[in-house]
């Protein structure tokens, strides 16, 4: 485990934090909806806005850290547009691509499950606030 940070890119510890930051945001509003059954719908959306502030955040740390890595890799990388071209032409220069590559790939490795995992959650809470809403909208036609 040890060795996966110390192989790993410098963002992915960012990433890590926020992702922590989104299972603790989480996990008191899934406290705060499922057990104690607190419906006070304001608080709920300011929760749901951080977790997609959050989920951005992530996204963007892991695309641009990614593509940071390749760009220090030196000046043998040329970005065209979304692609960018790595030209070899000495053996040496193929340490730092390998390295590189490493640390980029860790970092995607760790961003698009997190990304994904945080979709699910929002999704999770959205779906509840939506049926807690439409409850009370009914109760208030009812009368």
């Amino acid at each position: 485990m040890i060795s996966f940070f110390s192989e790993s890119s410098n963002f992915v510890i960012p990433v890590i934090l926020l992702f922590v930051i989104v299972i603790i945001t989480c996990s008191i509003t899934f406290y705060q909806l499922y057990i104690r059954r607190d419906y006070t719908i304001k608080h709920y959306k300011s929760c749901i806005s951080l977790i997609k502030f959050l989920a951005v955040a992530i996204l963007f740390l892991g695309f641009s850290g990614y593509f940071i890595e390749y760009y220090l890799n030196g000046p043998n990388t040329f970005f065209l547009g979304p692609l960018f071209v790595i030209i070899v032409t000495d053996v040496h220069q193929l340490a730092p691509l390998v390295e590189s590559s490493i640390k980029s790939s860790l970092l995607i490795m760790i961003c698009m499950p997190a990304i994904f995992i945080t979709g699910l959650l929002w999704f999770v809470i959205k779906q509840k606030i939506n049926a807690i809403e439409q409850d009370e909208a009914e109760i208030l036609l009812a009368k």
